[in-house]
């Protein structure tokens, strides 16, 4: 199998309702999970994988994932995501645009709809409080 348990996937974006990916049909009531970052909680080579994020409840086959994650990224709206400046080393940049992106969407998800995004914003803000930590780490030495 092409993941391993403990991998973070995107699920594809494209799936759509009753139509065949690999050995199972994609549902209406998957939609929620479409273009997000999941995390695979086990496999099975008859029914693909199963993801923490529906409680392990329906099956999701290599066809309906798009790519595997980066190591501790949580996807942004496009919008959300900013230019590196130039001249500064690149693990600091990558620290700081990444702080930065967290702090908008923060932002942006709890002037929207704080409620149903909470777990979200949880994970975000544990993320944020890691990364500036780090970044004081690095900046110690300037």
């Amino acid at each position: 199998m092409k993941y391993k348990i403990g991998d973070r996937v995107k699920i594809r974006e494209d799936l759509e309702n009753g139509n065949t990916y690999g050995m199972n049909s994609f549902m209406s009531q998957m939609n929620e999970f479409k273009g997000k970052i999941v995390t695979i909680s086990s496999d099975d080579r008859e029914t693909g994988y199963d993801i923490e994020e529906d409680k392990e409840h329906w099956g999701w086959t290599e066809e309906k994932i798009e790519h595997k994650a980066e190591e501790g990224y949580t996807e942004l709206p496009e919008e959300l995501l900013l230019k590196t400046p130039i001249g500064v080393m690149p693990s600091r940049i990558y620290e700081m645009n990444r702080i930065r992106d967290l702090a908008c969407a923060l932002d942006a998800y709890a002037q929207y709809d704080v409620k149903n995004n909470i777990a979200i914003m949880l994970e975000w803000t544990s993320e944020l409080t890691k990364r500036l930590e780090c970044l004081d780490d690095l900046t110690e030495g300037d």
